[in-house]
């Protein structure tokens, strides 16, 4: 699947760049389970596993039911052309296509909730 993010112009993106072998970014399901009910049909978000294989990242979807969009970056080209620095690592882009913020590591629910809420006018 391939994904363009100028597709998804008109709502805001939570762009989620991940992989199964990360601690924090296993943590951090949690908090996106929580973000996508709490603004379904406000924001979407795309988790973006960096650099695995797409057997054991299906699985692993699967396994933990993740129910957003997730999308492979195999060759880590897509992390490389964001400038991701390590995992996990967030991009909130606004509904004109522009990166509003950046957060690199673990963000709890709370510290999440507030980031978004801010840029949502909420």
């Amino acid at each position: 699947v391939y994904v363009e993010l100028k597709s998804l112009r008109g709502k805001p993106v939570l762009l989620d760049f991940w992989a199964t072998w990360c601690p924090p970014c296993k943590a951090e399901l949690e908090v996106l389970k929580k973000v996508n009910a709490e603004y379904a049909g406000k924001i979407t978000i795309i988790s973006i596993d960096v650099g695995e294989d797409p057997d054991l990242v299906a699985s692993f979807v699967t396994r933990h039911g993740i129910t957003w969009t997730v999308l492979l970056d195999v060759k880590g080209e897509v992390a490389r052309a964001y400038g991701v620095k390590g995992i996990p690592t967030l991009f909130f882009v606004d509904e004109n296509g522009a990166i509003r913020w950046v957060h690199v590591g673990y963000v709890s629910y709370e510290k999440l909730k507030s980031m978004i809420d801010k840029e949502l006018g909420g």
